[in-house]
């Protein structure tokens, strides 16, 4: 029987903080990381020594897509397939893995198991229930999820990509040691980017005020593609454009700026498509969020106020450092000061 002190849960009169709870599943980035380094023996006994022709990887989810993208083009040892549907090459020479946090998707189910009848080795990285693990316990190695997140996690996606891409030819014990690494690093960003640290001190409040109420690009693939999809599944608008097409975007959408003259008692109403009551409204001018610096400066400017540029803290930082920052701007709120109607 609960109290005034302390609210039912049940009732709906407990008060939660929506943006720490949103926060929760970027905090367990860097545990994700260790639940993969705890399938990596599992990962040598069924792959150490061989020498996969390719490794297809079929997302049940844009997340997870883009993640094994990622890894594609800047991890891969072997060749990396992200497919929608099970090619109709893959045979014993391959491994397939089904990677997302869908629960239940009926093709992936068949295609997972087709794959094992051709005698393909199999690796899922799915939700700790469902019927997707249910159909993969028969026929593949499991790398394990954390039993209280629920969001796809891209550290749990890239983390586990490179360590399938590795098994082959690279012994448990340095991939462990590679991962630990790598979840250390992910704790110390974490840490930096948590709900009760304000924009002061937060790169990913930083980050999220940027972003706040206007057209955004992401530049800078692969990476960009991540935090765009991050964005977008956090409802945040964002596209991904290539560096070279920042320019003609700035031109297209110059930042306007109102005549300080202008009375619309004297001069009548505001006129075009944005005019509201009299008054014209302008269009701001969208902003582009550089990921690694991959913009040449004279393409974006950094001290325009429209663009940010962002870089590794190291040359040797793990590019899920930025993701992880991307994820987090995602779960975070904008500060008060940058809502439109603020002051």
């Amino acid at each position: 029987m609960s109290t005034d002190s302390e609210p039912d849960y049940w009732s709906g009169q407990q008060h939660y903080d929506a943006e720490m709870v949103r926060f929760f599943d970027v905090a367990h980035e860097g545990a994700q990381v260790r639940a993969v380094a705890a399938a990596v023996p599992a990962l040598e006994a069924a792959l150490y020594g061989s020498t996969p022709r390719a490794i297809v990887v079929l997302p049940t989810d844009h997340v997870a897509r883009v993640c094994a993208q990622f890894v594609a083009r800047t991890f891969a040892a072997v060749p990396l397939v992200v497919a929608d549907e099970l090619p109709t090459f893959v045979g014993a020479l391959d491994v397939v893995v089904v990677l997302g946090e869908r629960a239940e998707c009926d093709q992936t189910s068949q295609a997972l198991l087709t794959a094992a009848r051709r005698g393909a080795q199999c690796v899922a990285v799915v939700p700790g229930v469902g019927p997707l693990l249910a159909d993969a316990t028969s026929c593949a190695t499991i790398i394990g999820a954390l039993p209280t997140a629920t969001a796809g996690s891209p550290a749990r996606y890239i983390s586990a990509l490179e360590a399938i891409c590795s098994a082959a030819s690279q012994p448990a014990a340095v991939t462990q040691a590679y991962l630990a690494g790598l979840a250390s690093e992910l704790d110390a960003e974490v840490e930096a980017l948590g709900p009760d640290r304000d924009v002061s001190v937060n790169p990913a409040r930083q980050l999220r005020d940027f972003a706040e109420d206007c057209l955004v690009f992401h530049t800078g693939a692969p990476l960009a593609e991540v935090a765009a999809a991050l964005f977008a599944r956090a409802g945040l608008g964002a596209g991904v454009v290539e560096p070279e097409d920042v320019p003609q975007i700035r031109a297209r959408y110059p930042q306007a700026q109102p005549d300080p003259f202008y009375d619309p008692f004297l001069d009548g109403p505001g006129s075009g498509p944005d005019a509201d009551f009299g008054w014209t409204v302008f269009r701001a001018s969208p902003k582009v969020i550089v990921w690694a610096g991959a913009v040449a400066q004279e393409q974006a400017p950094g001290d325009d106020g429209q663009t940010l540029i962002l870089s590794a803290a190291s040359d040797t930082a793990h590019p899920l450092q930025l993701i992880t920052r991307a994820f987090a701007a995602a779960a975070l709120d904008a500060s008060p000061d940058t809502a439109p109607d603020a002051a």
